[in-house]
């Protein structure tokens, strides 16, 4: 999702600094990558604890 080490996370981190409601999932980890590797937006919802993850994407 971008080139390694240029902020990505430090980025986002800051924006949702004041966030309680943020979920940070490290996608370098092989189980965290194996977990959403096929998943589909009902699996998605489920490991994230959502109802409809349909509001969040683009």
């Amino acid at each position: 999702m971008g080139a390694r080490q240029i902020g990505k996370t430090s980025l986002l981190k800051m924006l949702f600094a004041d966030a309680n409601d943020v979920l940070w999932l490290n996608a370098d980890e092989p189980d965290v990558r194996a977990l959403f590797e096929n998943a589909t937006n009902n699996t998605t919802c489920k490991i994230i604890n959502r109802d409809n993850i349909e509001e969040f994407l683009i």
